[in-house]
């Protein structure tokens, strides 16, 4: 059951902060004045462009975008993408559902003879140290995608879409807000992020286990 437990929490991690990070308003706003200077003049402004895309990204529907600013190609690109963000969000409610529900079975039936609470606890602590372990898995792997992102980056494109609505021309809109190296740095915040929690997984196991009845002051 920890094992489980820790999968349905490593899917619950990667897909919560690849959702926040999407919708991160604050990544978004860095990330323009990080690069301000180096991207093109357009209108709207590539501020209104993200909040436009985040907004379709969660609106109901598999329509297109309104052809206001996105060329045809373009919008057909996004309509491939919304699928995907809306896949990561039926995995983050179906891994936490798993998780909630792991939880419960390990406080109603206990680990190795510890019944109630202390079963609970125990279990916890194992699973919390089984998820710290495989984020760090995941962050090792991030990190030597990073040492050749350009061709990971188009490999990733590949793997995930099945269509060539996302080969865009360096004029259009999309290449020209969101250049290579906002994806990159988005990739480096989410890899930093599943980093911090891996940690939080590990420390915070070794303390939950003391917790538990029998575990050691």
């Amino acid at each position: 059951m920890a094992w489980l437990g820790s999968l349905a929490g490593v899917l619950l991690v990667l897909s919560g902060v690849l959702h926040f990070l999407i919708f991160s308003d604050a990544f978004h706003g860095l990330e323009r004045r990080r690069l301000e200077g180096m991207l093109p003049s357009v209108q709207p402004s590539a501020a209104e462009l993200t909040d436009r895309l985040q907004a379709y990204f969660q609106a109901p529907g598999p329509g297109l975008m309104e052809p206001e600013v996105f060329s045809y190609r373009e919008r057909l690109h996004y309509r491939e993408v919304k699928r995907l963000v809306r896949g990561n969000r039926l995995v983050f409610i179906g891994s936490a559902v798993a998780t909630a529900v792991l939880v419960l079975a390990s406080m109603l039936l206990g680990r190795a003879g510890r019944p109630g609470a202390g079963g609970m606890l125990t279990m916890t602590s194992r699973v919390l140290a089984l998820t710290g372990m495989l984020l760090l898995l995941v962050v090792t792997a991030a990190a030597l995608l990073l040492l050749d992102f350009d061709a990971n980056f188009l490999r990733l494109h590949q793997l995930l879409f099945h269509s060539t609505n996302w080969v865009l021309p360096p004029y259009s809109v999309t290449v020209q807000v969101f250049p290579l190296r906002y994806f990159t740095d988005f990739f480096v915040v989410y890899s930093l992020l599943i980093a911090c929690l891996a940690g939080l997984c590990l420390t915070g196991a070794p303390c939950v286990r003391r917790w538990a009845p029998g575990g050691v002051s």
